[in-house]
């Protein structure tokens, strides 16, 4: 109930469209919830305690169409994520018939910074044959309708209409946080099938040690028989409301521990087998927003137009498919990349953003030569000719193949 009238750890009062809180603590919704022949509501106590409550339903009537729908309040909570990979977060999935009204976004931050740098991904029917979703956004806060490029604090806390940043941890967002939208002139109408998804991505702290404890609610109508995949979570439910020095002694354990991605091959344990004379290893340290594989990587500077590397990926055997990770940074350049004299892709890893690791750069398959992928970077260019040299900074290689599931 708590996150379903955006209260949660405390009583808040607030005043929306569809949803308010008053000042003595009295929970009010207005959502329409239409049935076609009975309907019945039910306050379940899923705790030990005694609970004492008052309610009142105001009902009219309705006349149930063909295209009538029911109204839907779905749940999801989870045991604390960490923040790096960073990963889409799913609110709802359902095929059918609705339309998407409202949602509520619940986040137990265990620190003072900015939690929510994440972009909503909704795909809605024929976007999923394109694989891109048609609403794709710019960051938590714009969507919640705040933003301020500040990390907010009880002060900023608001309520009108069709938006709400009702609760705000008291040191810098530290605590709980409870930001809602309400869709009216936006809502989303889907026809077969919808898939709503938030990125779970904080902006202050990428590390595998660092989590946050994510709750939300999706308000939504649907045609009856409409199938989606979240199911009462009553063991969740249950469960006593995570609290803030339980997520922090949480994370101080997990601290303790080196991130590593499953299966990667360290760049930086390989040495560089071939190079031009503009080419050397003397880096100064590089600041990366997040976390690198292995607290490292093999950082390349590059002189001038034409200089080159290798580093050579030995004891493979087979047929393979690789990626790499690599860094992107206003001091790194633009590069051909071969694997064992092939190209297989010009990337640009400039931008104007402070350091961070790129998505997987997909380099295809390739057979060994001699057992080994010689991967061979050539330097193109820098987007900042003021800049003297182009920085190359390689987090890991994946190197995928059937070798060790194939039959004998």
């Amino acid at each position: 109930m708590g996150d379903f009238f955006n209260n949660v750890g405390k009583s808040q009062p607030y005043e929306m469209w569809e949803r308010s809180v008053t000042t003595d603590s009295t929970m009010i919704c207005r959502w329409v919830m239409p049935y076609k022949d009975s309907g019945a509501v039910c306050l379940e106590n899923l705790g030990e305690n005694p609970v004492k409550m008052t309610l009142s339903v105001v009902f009219g009537r309705f006349r149930w169409k063909e295209n009538s729908m029911h109204f839907h309040a779905t749940w999801r909570m989870d045991d604390p994520y960490p923040t790096f990979p960073i990963f889409d977060w799913n609110f709802l999935e359902a095929e059918g018939k609705g339309v998407i009204v409202g949602d509520m976004m619940n986040v137990l931050n265990p620190a003072q910074c900015w939690w929510g740098e994440g972009d909503e991904k909704i795909y809605v029917d024929d976007d999923f044959k394109r694989n891109f979703p048609s609403h794709f956004g710019t960051g938590t806060e714009d969507y919640y309708g705040w933003a301020g490029g500040i990390v907010p604090t009880p002060k900023d806390e608001f309520s009108k209409p069709f938006l709400g940043n009702i609760i705000v941890g008291e040191n810098n967002s530290e605590g709980y946080n409870v930001c809602t939208r309400i869709r009216v002139l936006d809502a989303i109408p889907f026809q077969q099938k919808i898939k709503f998804d938030m990125e779970a991505s904080c902006g202050s702290n990428r590390t595998k040690w660092f989590m946050l404890q994510y709750a939300q609610t999706t308000f939504w109508y649907a045609v009856p028989g409409v199938k989606h995949n979240r199911p009462a979570l009553v063991n969740m439910a249950q469960k006593p409301l995570p609290t803030l020095k339980e997520l922090q002694d949480k994370i101080a354990e997990a601290k303790k521990k080196q991130f590593v991605v499953d299966g990667a091959i360290e760049a930086e344990l390989y040495k560089i087998t071939a190079k031009s004379s503009g080419v050397n290893e003397k880096i100064d340290k590089i600041d990366v927003w997040g976390e690198v594989s292995n607290g490292d990587m093999k950082k390349i500077a590059f002189e001038k137009e034409g200089d080159f590397a290798e580093i050579k990926i030995t004891e493979q055997f087979e047929k393979s498919h690789i990626e790499m990770c690599c860094l992107m940074a206003p001091a790194c350049g633009e590069f051909d990349i071969f694997v064992n004299g092939v190209k297989k892709t010009t990337q640009n890893f400039g931008t104007s953003h402070s350091g961070m690791t790129t998505p997987l750069v997909n380099l295809g398959e390739e057979e060994p030569i001699n057992n080994a992928f010689t991967i061979r970077f050539v330097y193109k260019g820098s987007a900042k000719p003021s800049n003297k040299q182009a920085l190359l900074g390689i987090d890991y290689f994946l190197i995928k193949n059937n070798f060790m599931k194939r039959s004998k």
